[in-house]
């Protein structure tokens, strides 16, 4: 964008600053999807549950992060995850209209968002046909990259292992050697009913 542009959009287009205080919740689940949340400074924890609520994952995000883009339009329209804040926050809020507004009236701003929701349908295409995990711990490693927004940073993964392995479709006692393999390799911490990821990327070497 030229600098015109862009003091054009600062004076034409109406932007929130919003602070949250540590621990405070940004979104509940389910809430209507109406405008955009950008996170500028600090970081945010994000929890998705499993449709039977058997499981769940938090994930810490730093910033600069966008919350859920693809939920503005399409068939739901409604925040999929529960965000709180971790620290301190800052983030800018911008309703629909003024998105809508903004791709209208500037191509590049419009050819951006395209990419952002391009890339996410074409990992998800993608998904299918990766070739299929040949151990225990290869399948847990994908299921739980498989549930992360970011392959990075502290996952909390609430689980029992009788539930792990029913989602991998392997046996109980083998979910549990392997989850203590990781813990004694250090890549994972084992709490009651469930573990914590401290560095993802470590785990995905």
């Amino acid at each position: 964008m030229s600098r015109d542009d862009l003091s054009n959009i600062i004076e034409h287009t109406r932007f929130g600053f919003v602070k949250y205080e540590k621990d405070k919740i940004i979104i509940k689940e389910g809430q209507q999807c109406n405008r955009l949340y950008f996170l500028t400074d600090g970081i945010i924890s994000i929890k998705n549950c499993s449709d039977n609520n058997s499981y769940s994952v938090e994930e810490d995000i730093h910033a600069p992060y966008i919350f859920d883009m693809e939920y503005l339009f399409g068939l739901t329209q409604k925040f999929p995850s529960t965000y709180k804040a971790i620290t301190t926050c800052n983030l800018i809020v911008i309703d629909k209209e003024e998105i809508l507004k903004l791709s209208d009236e500037f191509f590049i701003f419009k050819i951006n968002m395209f990419n952002l929701l391009s890339t996410q349908s074409q990992k998800l295409i993608g998904k299918p046909w990766r070739k299929h995990p040949n151990s225990t711990r290869a399948t847990i490693i994908r299921f739980i990259k498989d549930h992360c927004i970011y392959p990075a940073g502290k996952k909390m993964f609430n689980i029992n292992m009788q539930t792990l392995a029913n989602q991998i479709n392997d046996g109980r006692l083998n979910v549990s050697r392997e989850l203590n393999k990781m813990k004694e390799e250090k890549l994972i911490l084992l709490h009651r009913g469930g573990f914590e990821i401290p560095a993802l990327e470590h785990l995905l070497m």
